[in-house]
């Protein structure tokens, strides 16, 4: 944990206590390493909060909702499209940021060469893929050896229970 963000963790962890002194036991966080991860969790996830609401007020360059761009990122390129009034865009990007995840060596190169269709004729955007998931899927299994081979780096993306990969 940074050390700015430990005030933030001190304040849940107070709240938690009085909280359970106060009404009821939290099974779940009872043990320390469980409270702790959790603490963790809620603490990055104000950080979060505070990075979209910096990056809202700031210009950002089309580059980053750009797939054939190493620029590319698709939370910024989700603040593009929710400025430009295309929700279910902003918001189909904001799912890959979140499915593919940001590996710490690739960045956002598994988001980008799905998102963009290995640098296809057209990206997987949300009109795309809602029009026909089928295709899609059948896209990402014919793709997955390329998918792979793209580098040698292995790339994190998270995969429904199970943590980063």
């Amino acid at each position: 944990m940074r050390p700015g963000d430990r005030g933030l963790a001190q304040q849940h962890e107070a709240g938690f206590r009085s909280f359970e002194i106060q009404d009821t036991p939290l099974p779940g966080i009872a043990n320390r390493g469980n409270r702790v991860c959790l603490i963790e969790q809620l603490v990055e996830s104000v950080r979060r909060i505070k990075y979209i609401s910096v990056i809202c007020r700031e210009p950002l360059s089309q580059f980053r909702a750009d797939p054939t761009s190493h620029l590319f990122d698709p939370i910024k390129a989700a603040v593009l499209r929710m400025h430009a009034g295309l929700t279910d865009e902003a918001f189909w990007l904001i799912f890959y940021s979140v499915h593919f995840g940001k590996h710490r060596i690739d960045r956002w190169r598994l988001a980008r060469d799905i998102y963009g269709h290995l640098g296809g004729r057209q990206p997987w955007d949300w009109r795309m893929t809602s029009a026909d998931p089928a295709v899609f899927r059948a896209w990402l299994a014919t793709s997955q050896r390329q998918l792979n081979l793209k580098t040698a780096v292995r790339r994190g993306h998270r995969r429904a229970g199970q943590g980063f990969r």
